[in-house]
């Protein structure tokens, strides 16, 4: 949602002046303002998730809408092995 915000902001006049390099800042500055806002309300939510349970009330605490982070369990050479493979490198033993 916040992607197409930034693409609907761009100025036609002003990336053609700018470049590209305009664009991906404008989209990520309006990424990370949005990920700032959830963060903040998050941690106001679990404030007064506190505040309510030491009071005694029932309060249901806030879901974010955060995607969960992905587990990798590989090995760190399973990892490196797979870098370097995406870059086509091939170590020689």
């Amino acid at each position: 949602m916040a992607f197409f915000r930034a693409i609907n902001a761009v100025r036609l006049d002003m990336l053609d002046l700018l470049g590209i390099p305009y664009l991906t800042d404008l989209i990520l500055s309006t990424l990370h303002n949005r990920n700032r806002a959830e963060y903040y309300r998050i941690y106001t939510a679990t404030c007064l998730y506190g505040i309510a349970s030491a009071l005694g009330v029932k309060y249901e605490p806030y879901k974010p809408d955060l995607p969960p982070q992905p587990v990798d369990n590989r090995t760190g050479e399973e990892i490196a092995a797979d870098r370097l493979a995406s870059f086509g490198i091939q170590v020689v033993k």
